[in-house]
């Protein structure tokens, strides 16, 4: 199984919803109280909406986070970094 972290093809992503949204989740890394936490978000139009709120959420705080697309199917998993702007560009 090949394992990939891809940046800046936050586009590429989008542009596959469409196609692999099933294979898709989105994984929140954020810290919040001197803590680590994360959760996560299925690419379900309802799961798809809370992350949006999420994030937007976490920027009005000013709380760091990351945000990473991942895609698996049997043979391979990729993790694609997404910037914060790209997050609304997400279709539902």
């Amino acid at each position: 199984m090949t394992r990939y972290v891809r940046i800046n093809e936050e586009e590429n992503v989008i542009e596959k919803l469409g196609i692999y949204k099933k294979q898709i989740w989105w994984l929140v890394i954020y810290f919040e109280n001197n803590e680590l936490k994360y959760t996560y978000f299925k690419s379900t139009i309802s799961e798809l909406v809370s992350l949006k709120n999420f994030v937007k959420n976490l920027n009005e705080k000013k709380i760091p986070f990351l945000v990473f697309a991942i895609w698996h199917d049997s043979y391979r998993t990729d993790a694609f970094l997404f910037r914060p702007e790209y997050i609304d560009k997400v279709p539902l």
